[in-house]
Parts: C-alpha cells; structure tokens; sequence
C-alpha cells in the first residue's frame, strides 16, 4: 500500500484510483460479512425454535410419564383396597375358613356329652 504513494511514476489520479477500489473491494468484504453473519443468525434462531420445540416435546411427555406413575399408584391403591375388603369379608365369613359355625356348635356340643 504505501508503494503506490512512493512510486513517483504513479499519477494522482492513478493513486485515487487504486483507493477507489481498495474502498470497494472492502465495502465488498463487509456486505460478505454481514450476508454471513445474517446466514449464522438464521441458523441460530432455527436451532432455538427447534429446541423450544424438543423442549416442549420433553416437557409433554415429562408430564405424561407423570399422570401415567400416578394412574399405575392409584390403580395398585384401589386393588390394595379390595384385597383389604375381600380379606376382612373373608375373616367375617366363617364359610371362608372351611368351617360351617352351625356344624363347629353341634361338634362343641357333641364333645361336653
């Protein structure tokens, strides 16, 4: 750059020549990095929404999961319950044991004879 200047042989109109296109060859290169820098913030918004997207995704099925365990807890609950409500029919049925009360009374009664 600084040989242009010092070249005697060089006119001043050659000098403002070559700064003319030293001006556009960087105006060029700053538009290249700004279409550049458009292209990378467009990609980085794309990937946000994309991973909003996947985010809310998660989150869906973070919370289906959840309904799913709590339905299986209530679920094992209410068969816990009949098994508690079978089991205590059963302890006031005496037929449950095997044992008739009718007939167990007439064995008692049968023995003090």
């Amino acid at each position: 750059m600084a040989g242009i200047f010092q070249d005697p042989t060089r006119s001043a109109s050659e000098r403002k020549q070559w700064i003319k296109r030293q001006i556009l060859q960087l105006q060029e290169e700053r538009v290249n990095l700004q279409a550049e820098a458009f292209e990378l913030e467009k990609q980085r918004f794309k990937w946000l929404r994309y991973c909003n997207k996947k985010d809310r995704e998660l989150e869906r099925l973070r919370l289906e999961n959840e309904r799913m365990r709590l339905e299986n807890e209530q679920s094992i609950l209410h068969l816990r319950q009949k098994e508690l409500e079978v089991g205590f029919r059963r302890s006031d049925d005496p037929t449950s044991l095997g044992i008739d009360r009718v007939q167990a009374r007439d064995q008692i009664d049968l023995g003090r004879h």
